[in-house]
């Protein structure tokens, strides 16, 4: 029985969820959001060589450029990811939630995001 509350409470605490604005430098990932742009993605993600510094200070699991933007993976377990969005300049991007995912504006056009797969 201790067994199977101590497996529990390590799923409870492996959970991805979402981020507070204050966990960051917003202003440094602002600037970082133009090498990330600029950089060219191999199968969708982008190669931690084009990850500038405050990028690499959050140490994001894996970083993908996708048609609305660009994901930071900070967290995910099984059939959730969270982590940092930043939408693309040239994209109409509508946070909010829907069936999957969960949106939250930090600041600077980057967003916290939840996604259950």
């Amino acid at each position: 029985m201790k067994l199977l509350v101590l497996i529990l409470g390590f799923i409870l605490v492996a959970c991805t969820g979402h981020y507070e604005g204050d966990e960051f430098d917003l202003a440094k990932l602002k600037e970082s959001r133009v090498t990330l742009f600029e950089a060219i993605p191999v199968d969708g993600k982008i190669s931690a060589q084009w990850w500038p510094a405050a990028i690499l200070n959050i140490k994001p699991k894996e970083i993908r450029s996708e048609e609305n933007g660009i994901y930071i993976v900070l967290d995910s377990f099984w059939a959730e990811e969270s982590g940092l969005f930043i939408p693309s300049v040239n994209k109409k991007f509508k946070p909010g939630v829907n069936d999957n995912s969960i949106y939250v504006l930090l600041d600077y056009d980057i967003y916290s995001y939840h996604i259950k797969k």
